[in-house]
């Protein structure tokens, strides 16, 4: 959207004319703040994800029975379940991964998601 700025402010400024130039500079000032604010919002997110994931990863080596004895979290439930801590991590990890799988495809099915309200089909009773 960037790139389209100026067409952008051509357009506007053949709409509304010269006295609204300001307006029309906020307008677009504020569009590209929300795209690029946006952007870094959806960047960390991702950033956390990935993070959390290799975090797992470490616990998972870290609970390896071929590993020294380390304190984790997966140690923990091993000694409170009596369930290894090698199967905790694992548990863990295919649980985040299932949720980040659930959730992309959440957020690729709302992006996608293109739909008119003022079609008829919805409220159109069943013939017979």
């Amino acid at each position: 959207l960037a790139v389209l700025a100026p067409y952008l402010y051509l357009a506007l400024m053949r709409v509304y004319g010269e006295p609204h130039r300001r307006l029309v500079w906020k307008a677009i000032t504020m569009i590209l703040f929300a795209l690029v604010l946006d952007s870094i919002v959806s960047f960390l997110a991702v950033q956390c994800v990935l993070n959390a994931l290799f975090d797992l990863k470490t616990v998972l080596f870290l609970s390896s029975p071929f590993v020294q004895p380390v304190s984790t979290d997966a140690a923990n439930m091993a000694q409170a379940t009596g369930i290894p801590a090698l199967l905790w991590a694992t548990l863990w990890i295919v649980l985040g991964m299932g949720l980040l799988w659930f959730v992309m495809r959440l957020y690729v099915a709302g992006r996608d998601q293109t739909f008119q309200a003022d079609l008829p089909f919805e409220d159109t009773p069943p013939v017979g």
